[in-house]
């Protein structure tokens, strides 16, 4: 395999089942990430590891409507209650 042939490795972040992904194709600049919760906030490329992005695709077409971002289980189930 001559070195243009040569595929670089995938992210763990990026593999399938990966813990942090994003949709929508090809992100690279650093952007903040809120939990509205419990405000806590932080940086990166992808949706930080751990964290829960609720989405709803309704009616399909691959549209995807974000209904929110949390930190953690603890603040999806506080945000439901509310």
């Amino acid at each position: 395999m001559s070195t243009d042939e040569q595929q670089l490795p995938v992210p763990a972040s990026r593999r399938r089942g990966g813990l942090a992904a994003t949709r929508g194709g090809h992100q690279e600049s650093e952007r903040s990430f809120f939990c509205r919760v419990c405000q806590r906030a932080e940086r990166g490329v992808w949706v930080p590891a751990g964290w829960y992005l609720l989405e709803r695709a309704p009616g399909g077409k691959g549209r995807h409507i974000r209904l929110g971002l949390y930190c953690s289980v603890a603040c999806l189930v506080r945000a439901g209650e509310m």
